[in-house]
């Protein structure tokens, strides 16, 4: 069976990296997605390596420098 439908007019929603929370913001430094300051704080404590996994586990292509 084939089903065809067409692509859907509402925005993809964005999750949290790190909670899996609906997500309103995205750190400009290391492109995680985040719901609140304490999770902003916690992303810019990571290291680079820790941050590069979460943006392959959500198959982002922007890579940290």
């Amino acid at each position: 069976y084939n089903i065809d439908a067409p692509p859907s007019l509402k925005p993809a929603k964005k999750y949290s990296d790190i909670s899996g929370l609906p997500a309103n913001y995205t750190d400009p430094q290391t492109k995680l997605r985040f719901t609140s300051s304490e999770e902003f704080s916690y992303i810019r404590l990571l290291p680079t390596d820790v941050v590069t996994g979460y943006l392959t586990l959500r198959k982002a292509t922007c890579i940290v420098p």
